[in-house]
């Protein structure tokens, strides 16, 4: 593996911003063509495609949502435990106040973004005072709490994942945090450990938060062994294309149908991308190719903004199809022209969800950021050796 000398890991928010698009895609596609998720329990509109890609190795990828989300974890637990392993204060605590408090940040404007309309239909409707209070209430409970801990999603569905990027991150934190005072190659076993009882819990649950610790275990060896894989990693790749393409939605019927676990059936898709994610990633470490690739400057924006991406990507279909009343998404499934106009529906939503993200990251992120700084600058103790003002 390559030894990681960068400030700032540019290749991996390259993947995980084109991870968060394709959570986007999946989401489109899931609304539009629900075929592409659940198989033949759904009517095809693209003449079977739709239907194909629900369990077809290595295509259907592109629509696998859950893959994407266990990548993004995992790029999470990896690039947490980097800087851990790059802190000099040596503060846990300040540090994850720090990422709670940035991430309530874009995490209160989606939630402005859906309680406005909610309180305009409320005034519209006569509800009054109380009924706007009482949802407000909830919305912050939500925002504060819910989130961040709890992987509450009340006002937006996706929000569900971001407890195992908060408190998954704390958990990666405080197991690499032990490198301060223990034989650091030791502490490789600890997440190890970890995984392999989240596995053995046979829970979908379980999957995602081993997915953090799959990223902190594959830092940790990066960091403390120089090991070049050369060209036996080469398998990786493929091998994580297909276990990434392994339905979600469906009972395997074709060649996947032979990787179902027989203990859990109901778990062996999260387990499988779990799986597919660390491979990707472990391949990604130890391909130059790779990581040039995702160093390039479209991805480093792409990376800039895909939190932004994540959060917004939910209403920007809705809007596209405000601005196109005839492409919007409530054109009856099957109608003429229908993979057309949902085709120009992609486009539209995808052109709106890059520019308002690249917007947010580069008048909204800044404010958050600045504010982050001096709410910790506020809180962190203060040095008694040095000079009084």
């Amino acid at each position: 593996m390559q030894a990681e000398n960068t400030k700032r890991l540019y290749w991996l928010d390259g993947i995980k911003g084109l991870s968060c698009l394709f959570i986007f895609f999946h989401h489109f596609m899931l609304g539009c063509f629900p075929a592409s998720y659940y198989g033949n329990a759904e009517p095809s509109y693209l003449n079977g495609f739709d239907t194909l890609l629900a369990s077809c190795p290595f295509l259907g990828i592109i629509v696998n949502g859950n893959f994407f989300v266990h990548l993004f974890i995992l790029i999470s637990g990896y690039v947490i435990t980097w800087q851990t392993l790059q802190m000099e204060n040596k503060r846990i605590g300040l540090f994850s106040l720090k990422r709670y408090i940035k991430l309530l940040f874009p995490m209160a404007v989606c939630a402005l973004i859906y309680f406005i309309p909610f309180v305009y239909k409320s005034i519209q409707g006569g509800d009054g005072l109380g009924a706007i209070v009482k949802e407000a209430h909830k919305y912050l409970r939500s925002l504060f709490i819910g989130i961040p801990f709890y992987g509450d999603a009340y006002f937006y569905g996706p929000f569900w994942m971001l407890n195992y990027i908060f408190l998954g991150g704390i958990l990666v934190s405080i197991i690499a945090s032990l490198t301060w005072t223990l034989d650091a190659k030791k502490t490789l076993f600890v997440p190890i450990v970890f995984v392999l009882v989240l596995y053995l819990s046979l829970s979908s649950q379980n999957a995602h938060w081993a997915s953090a610790l799959l990223g902190c275990e594959l830092c940790l060896f990066n960091s403390f062994y120089n090991v070049n894989f050369g060209k036996a990693i080469l398998p990786a790749l493929p091998a994580a294309l297909f276990f990434g393409s392994y339905p979600s939605g469906l009972e395997p019927q074709n060649i996947f149908k032979h990787f179902i676990l027989p203990l859990a059936p109901e778990v062996s898709a999260s387990y499988w991308h779990s799986f597919a994610a660390f491979l990707l990633i472990l391949f990604a470490l130890n391909s130059n190719l790779t990581q040039k690739l995702f160093s390039k400057n479209i991805f480093k924006a792409l990376g800039k903004i895909s939190l932004w991406v994540y959060i917004l990507h939910g209403k920007t279909t809705e809007w596209a199809g405000n601005l196109f009343a005839f492409v919007g998404p409530n054109i009856p499934k099957g109608a003429d022209n229908y993979g057309l106009k949902t085709a120009l529906l992609f486009a539209l939503s995808s052109f709106i969800l890059i520019v308002l993200s690249a917007a947010a990251a580069k008048y909204i992120t800044p404010i958050g950021n600045i504010a982050t700084e001096k709410i910790i600058t506020a809180l962190s103790p203060k040095n008694p050796d040095e000079p009084q003002e």
